[in-house]
């Protein structure tokens, strides 16, 4: 998600109101010695391998970090990880309302075959929206199937601003979109480090399977090749039941 939300919704409102603790509190923890060691660490990391660095190798490879995998991910294989967990605001619930609360992503993705797209700027969604058209055109309807976006928004002082975010986001989705969008207000190093995703700027996306497993990758704008592959690999993780015995 990034700065591009986060400013607009700057812009577009005034101060906002925490609903469950006061405002001093949020800037007692920015301003906080972990804090401040904090900011120091990512300006050396940045230093070393940051923007410049992603948006060069952008330059080189046009966001293809990796080639999309062609067949599922066997559950030896070292990738066939448990997809991280991390606590998410839903765009909205499952009524169309507002959100109230976090959920869990790893709750969401139990149980159902999930196309999982991961954006930690704001700069990658065009990527993000090349596979959700695709899955959604592509895969034929199920009832095993989802799609979740996840985006990232980081930074401390935006949870300051959480609903004003939220709401300039739902402003630039489709309405049909609005269920499967997550927001994650949390620095996103730990998450990406477990799937090792190292580039900050390119949009990732994975095929969950029901126990919440990684059974297939991809990353950057899909090719023609990708979505037959992913569309494959969908459609024969939906038909297989949880424990890993096909359906019959």
């Amino acid at each position: 998600v990034g700065l591009q939300w986060g400013r607009r919704a700057f812009r577009s409102s005034g101060a906002a109101r925490l609903e469950k603790k006061p405002w001093y509190y949020e800037m007692s923890f920015i301003f906080s010695k972990g804090a401040r060691q904090e900011r120091a660490r990512k300006l050396k990391e940045e230093a070393t391998r940051g923007r410049f660095f992603e948006l060069n190798e952008i330059k080189e490879n046009g966001g293809k970090i990796f080639e999309a995998d062609m067949d599922i991910l066997d559950l030896k294989d070292s990738q066939a990880i448990t997809f991280p967990d991390v606590e998410v605001w839903p765009l909205v619930t499952d009524t169309g309302e507002e959100a109230l609360t976090t959920v869990s992503l790893s709750d969401k993705l139990a149980g159902k075959v999930s196309l999982v797209t991961v954006c930690a700027r704001d700069i990658a969604r065009p990527m993000v929206n090349t596979w959700v058209d695709a899955f959604s055109k592509k895969v034929s309807p199920n009832d095993r199937l989802q799609i979740v976006q996840l985006s990232f928004v980081e930074g401390a002082l935006y949870k300051l601003f959480r609903k004003m975010l939220l709401r300039s986001i739902k402003g630039t989705m489709a309405d049909d979109q609005h269920h499967q969008v997550m927001v994650a207000f949390a620095d996103s190093e730990s998450f990406r480090t477990k799937l090792e995703l190292k580039n900050r700027l390119v949009a990732y996306v994975f095929l969950i399977d029901a126990e919440k497993r990684v059974r297939w990758r991809g990353c950057g704008y899909a090719l023609d090749h990708e979505i037959k592959a992913m569309s494959a690999a969908a459609a024969s993780l939906a038909h297989v039941r949880t424990g890993g015995k096909p359906r019959r």
